[in-house]
This record gives C-alpha cells, structure tokens and sequence, in this order.
C-alpha cells in the first residue's frame, strides 16, 4: 500500500445540462491525498457529498432561475482556521464582496461570500438578487442531527434509534466533521 499525504485539491465540475447557461464549477480546498506515485486521489465519498450538495444543487438552481453566470469557482473554507498556517490559497475578502449569513441557526454552512464582480451600480440590486436566490438555499443542505442529550444516549432503545437515524441521513459522517464553514464564490 502507497504512502500518502493529505492535501488539498481542485476539482471541476461540468454541467449535464445542455439547456442551462452555468457550464461549470470549479471547487478548491477539497481535501484528498497525493500517492506515493505522485498521483493524487479524492475520495469517492468526499466528491459525492460535494457534487451532491453544492455543485448538482447550484447546477439544478441556476437553470430553474434562468441564471445569467457561467462559470463560478468556490473555495471551501474553514473560518476557524488559521489563515496564514492554510495549506491552500484562498482570495482576500473585503468591504465591497457580498456576505450571505444563514439564516438556519443548525446549518454547518454559516457564511457565503460572493467576490464584488464590479457589477455596474444600475444592476447591482439584480445581481445580488440572482446571487441570493442561487446560494441561500445552500444553508439547508448542511444541517446535521441534532445532539441528543448525555442522559438519553445512554438509553439502549434511542441509542439504536439515533445510529438508525444516522445512517438515513445521506453523509452523515461528514457533516458531523465537515470540513468548511464558508464559501468563497468568484463568479465569471
């Protein structure tokens, strides 16, 4: 078996939608592993769980919107990190970027930010209309199970409801570590 190394990787995403306008997503700060072989690799369960809930819902929702971007790349990022210490480049964010807080308090998913695109004044209120509509519903995505409390997991009967529970909910075990809590969008 090769020795590995943990690294964060790229990976694209092109739309199966021949209709739709967004043709592709580029996510960044995904973690994987470069091989021995100088290969590297993404699980198979990690590319899932970010197909799924982010890029196949961001792909499905700006066709139904009639979104106008075509092209958008997305850094995963993990605010409580140190930022200087990353072991992946993430872009700067200021004043004039967009902030989307969740709005669902048991969300993982806490902040979007979208890069100012120097949108023109006269279109600004349409711009981050269609931005809302595209990325808020991402926050529902990223709720886990609740906690149950200390004095009821220790009752044989819930603890065996809870791990039933569990393994319902698609990526479970990833959303109980998830790896990020923001989004970075740059739109082209």
């Amino acid at each position: 078996m090769p020795e590995s190394t943990k690294v964060y990787l790229s990976i694209d995403f092109l739309s199966t939608n021949p209709t739709g306008k967004l043709g592709s997503i580029k996510l960044y700060g995904v973690p994987g592993l470069k091989l021995e072989n100088e290969e590297f690799s993404v699980n198979d369960k990690i590319r899932d769980f970010c197909h799924e809930l982010i890029v196949d819902k961001i792909f499905r929702r700006s066709h139904n919107i009639g979104s106008n971007f075509e092209h958008l790349e997305i850094w995963l990022y993990d605010s409580k990190s140190d930022r200087q210490n990353l072991e992946y480049s993430i872009p700067e964010l200021d004043q004039h970027d967009l902030k989307i807080a969740s709005d669902i308090s048991a969300s993982q998913l806490r902040n979007i930010y979208i890069l100012d695109n120097k949108v023109p004044n006269d279109k600004l209120d349409d711009w981050e209309q269609e931005v809302r509509k595209l990325f808020r519903p991402l926050f529902a995505e990223f709720v886990k199970l609740p906690e149950m409390p200390d004095r009821l997991a220790k009752i044989p009967l819930l603890k065996g409801v809870e791990s039933m529970m569990s393994q319902t909910i698609p990526y479970h075990s990833i959303l109980e570590n998830l790896f990020f809590d923001t989004l970075i969008v740059e739109i082209d």
